[in-house]
């Protein structure tokens, strides 16, 4: 999902898109070192930060304990006769929901609406429920996600709707995969 959010992001924004080898930024460390930090715990071998941050750690591992981490979800779709794959991977699966950790300095409801991970995720696994759970190192927040599975049709929608403007887009920018 990582390549379509980051292309919808751009076109909603009106920036330029490139497609390429991205450079880690400070916010992906970061994002990164939140992650393995919370698996460390539940591994046992975290070592703290400060206080707030540590809580914020124990609090969403208490909440995925017991979840398959890292779990590669992958599904096959067709579009406009063109076969696609749909992958990614999920930071925590359990029995019927989705977990994916996120750490970001600001949080605002719905920062995650607009995203095609949730979608993606649900659709590939068959599971109605998509959990963001979101720290910036001193509060964790929840967005939900809800999709019963006789709506999974809709993510299949979203999902088809989202490749065809991308491949539409890269149809009109081929230069855009020159340096690719």
């Amino acid at each position: 999902p990582s390549l379509l959010n980051s292309w919808d992001y751009a076109m909603r924004n009106e920036l330029d898109f490139e497609i390429g080898k991205v450079e880690v930024t400070q916010a992906m460390q970061d994002g990164l070192d939140f992650e393995n930090r919370v698996q460390a715990l539940l591994d046992g071998n975290f070592t703290g930060v400060n206080a707030d941050y540590d809580d914020c750690v124990s609090r969403i591992a208490k909440k995925v304990k017991g979840c398959m981490p890292q779990m590669c979800v992958r599904k096959d779709i067709v579009v406009n006769d063109c076969n696609h794959l749909v992958f990614g991977f999920a930071d925590y699966v359990g029995s019927n929901v989705i977990y994916d950790v996120k750490f970001s300095k600001s949080y605002d409801i719905g920062k995650y609406m607009q995203s095609i991970q949730h979608v993606m995720y649900m659709y590939c696994l068959g599971i109605e429920n998509f959990a963001y759970i979101v720290s910036d190192g001193r509060d964790v927040y929840m967005e939900h996600y809800h999709c019963p599975f006789k709506d999974h049709v809709e993510l299949e929608v979203k999902i088809r709707n989202k490749i065809t403007s991308f491949m539409d887009w890269l149809t009109l920018h081929k230069g855009v995969l020159n340096d690719f």
